[in-house]
């Protein structure tokens, strides 16, 4: 049986797609590359802080000239803002306030340890498709019971396929198609 939430990941999908290609670059924006992610993430190493690659997915558009240069953005380090982008989309069926209230999202690990050890240098962009606006903000403004219930829980994406089922390898499940 679906979850209450199944039908939303496909127009969650459809609303990050949207966020990155229409709203961000319109808001002064821009996703950087593989290539220049790494090298983000080598300019914070080279100052003895360890940032996830996977756990940001825009910086302000000023930066984008410097983006492909560990030394150019060594020289901004302080300067430069990771942004972590939650989108609610256009067609989406519940209301979602002005102040964001009725906003659910996965916060991951990789993002939650970015905002720990950049602080007010991480930033999450709260981006609405329905109405146009984003909201900007810092974990500490959102991140604590009272302002929002917080569930632990294990986001897990297959990178290769599951074990035959009747594999002997350590943690296979048996066969319960039948029962």
């Amino acid at each position: 049986m679906a979850g209450r939430g199944a039908g939303n990941y496909p127009e969650g999908k459809k609303g990050e797609a949207q966020t990155k290609e229409d709203y961000l670059p319109k808001a002064g924006f821009v996703v950087p590359t593989a290539a220049q992610r790494k090298n983000i993430v080598a300019a914070f190493e080279r100052h003895g802080v360890v940032v996830h690659k996977s756990g940001f997915d825009a910086v302000r558009a000023d930066h984008a000239p410097f983006l492909d240069s560990v030394d150019e953005i060594e020289k901004r380090l302080e300067e430069l803002r990771l942004y972590e982008v939650k989108t609610c989309g256009a067609e989406r069926k519940s209301e979602v306030s002005v102040g964001f209230k009725g906003l659910g999202f996965t916060l991951t690990d990789k993002e939650h340890h970015n905002a720990k050890v950049l602080g007010p240098r991480y930033r999450f962009l709260f981006v609405n498709l329905r109405t146009g606006t984003h909201r900007e903000c810092t974990l500490t403004d959102f991140f604590f019971e009272g302002r929002a219930r917080i569930y632990q829980t294990w986001s897990v994406f297959l990178v290769q396929d599951l074990p035959p089922v009747d594999s002997a390898e350590p943690g296979a499940a048996p066969d319960r198609r039948g029962t």
